[in-house]
């Protein structure tokens, strides 16, 4: 999941890899991370927008394209309900 973070999630993918039935690997991953399955996904994928914020001079754009989102109005939507400030405004104030 962490080094694919950037591809869409695929449940069927990560069950055929671990040989599981949907519920079982709900269970278990939830067990192992204290969150379900995409939760973990979008903290991944927001740590790394953070960071390319800080780190980089990319557009918020091409971040959100490299992480995968679709529009930058998703990429935004979501960039805000976890942080609580715009990717501009995170960009801006730290």
């Amino acid at each position: 999941m962490e080094r694919h973070v950037e591809q869409p999630d695929n449940y069927e993918t990560w069950l055929a890899q671990c040989g599981l039935q949907k519920s079982q690997f709900h269970d278990l991953f939830r067990k192992m991370t204290d969150l379900p399955p995409k939760a973990y996904v979008n903290r991944i994928k927001m740590q790394r927008a953070a960071a390319a914020l800080l780190e980089s001079n990319r557009s918020v754009t091409h971040i959100a394209e490299t992480l995968g989102y679709s529009t930058i109005h998703h990429f935004t939507r979501h960039f805000t309900a976890y942080y609580g400030i715009s990717p501009t405004q995170y960009r801006k104030s730290h």
